[in-house]
């Protein structure tokens, strides 16, 4: 049988008012990453957030994950990056993080097309952010490969 990478997205759109589980902060996310890893994982992507659950690009809170993920196991570790048009503040976080070996990210991360994100909330009902489109152009995409080589 050949190898297997598993990669654990532990955080991504989920709530913690759904699921009081979710990792927020940075001891959170490195919790859950250092769980993940023990369990398998090889490969491990995660956001950041202020306590609230607003998504942020705070470079001190990756920094601070990832040191303290690293501390206790050595998976891959590659940060998301939020939406926009410009993609020079979308990517920054990655190119702050490389300058410490501490917080050197293991790998560059590019979306390759843009995605329609809808979700159904099966209580409500509803549709949340069945408008909304994560656009990916070819020249953001150029941006990324580029900014990770």
């Amino acid at each position: 049988m050949g190898k297997v990478i598993i990669e654990a997205a532990i955080n991504g759109n989920a709530l913690k008012a759904r699921n009081p589980n979710i990792p927020y902060s940075p001891e959170e996310i490195a919790q859950d990453a250092i769980a993940t890893c023990k369990a398998g994982a090889a490969l491990i992507h995660f956001h950041v957030r202020e306590p609230d659950g607003a998504w942020v690009q705070t470079v001190d809170y990756y920094a601070r994950a990832i040191k303290l993920t690293r501390e206790q196991c050595k998976p891959l570790l590659w940060p998301t990056f939020p939406f926009g048009d410009d993609p020079a503040p979308r990517f920054q976080h990655f190119y702050e993080l490389c300058k410490d070996p501490q917080t050197y990210l293991d790998l560059g991360a590019a979306d390759m097309g843009s995605v329609n994100f809808a979700e159904y909330d099966l209580l409500g009902k509803t549709v949340r952010g069945g408008n909304f489109v994560y656009k990916n152009s070819y020249d953001t995409i150029r941006y990324f490969l580029e900014g990770c080589r």
